[in-house]
């Protein structure tokens, strides 16, 4: 019972955040990142290519690292079934999830090559998500990216109120022992920064409207599930394989 009000607390609560502006701040990100007039463009082919594709169906990746996925997996690349979770790090209800449901799954499924686990950013809550999705990636350069990542989500404390400031990211960098000086230039600098906004403006598209969300071989599933619920969701998906 617990889990299913948690649930609905946290479908309920994310695509409050979710408007307009934000949506389109995120496509401006990304076009000045490219040029102004480039960057229109390809919002403009992409946004053509959605209206005649399913916007529920995402790609199943299979070893590509456009936005550092490879490092942001885990199970065999030649696992049977795909969950990709997308997550913003100030969201609560993602938090809850990283830190209690994914562990779970990744002992049943990815452990057994039966399930290749897929994370992905929709920073959507506000400059500090967007600050600590590129931080974790600085991290992963120096193979610290799974650390980082928890630490983000259990020091969480509301949304944009200095939890996931530059300085703040910096000490966390310090706390697991990472070359800060390195993980500081890279942050300071951007290097991952038009990764973000690309991956941002690619869960725009795919219409995701609440973190988390998930994705089994593709299929987007409504709400959040339990442990249980998403189980059962993948067994169907083994079930169906040879």
């Amino acid at each position: 019972m617990t889990g299913k009000k948690d649930s609905r607390k946290a479908v309920s609560r994310a695509p409050k955040q979710v408007v307009s502006p934000n949506r389109w701040l995120m496509l401006v990100g990304l076009a000045s990142a490219f040029g102004l007039l480039l960057g229109a463009g390809m919002i403009a082919l992409s946004l053509m290519s959605v209206s005649s594709a399913p916007a529920t169906v995402a790609p199943t990746v299979k070893g590509q690292d456009p936005a550092g996925l490879d490092r942001r997996t885990k199970g065999s690349p030649d696992a049977p079934v795909v969950l990709t979770e997308w997550s913003d790090y100030q969201c609560p209800a993602c938090a809850r999830v990283a830190i209690t449901r994914d562990p779970i799954l990744e002992q049943m499924y990815a452990d057994t090559g039966k399930v290749r686990f897929v994370y992905r950013n929709l920073p959507f809550l506000g400059p500090e998500s967007f600050l600590a999705a590129e931080a974790a990636e600085c991290a992963a350069d120096q193979g610290r990216y799974w650390d980082y990542r928890n630490l983000l989500f259990q020091r969480q404390q509301g949304e944009n109120r200095g939890a996931f400031s530059a300085e703040k990211l910096k000490g966390f960098a310090a706390e697991l022992g990472l070359d800060v000086a390195t993980f500081s230039a890279s942050l300071d600098q951007g290097k991952h920064r038009a990764a973000i906004q690309a991956e941002a403006m690619e869960g725009d598209l795919l219409k995701i409207d609440a973190t988390p969300t998930y994705f089994i071989n593709g299929r987007m599933i409504d709400g959040l599930p339990t442990v249980e619920a998403l189980q059962k969701l993948i067994e169907e998906e083994l079930a169906k394989k040879p």
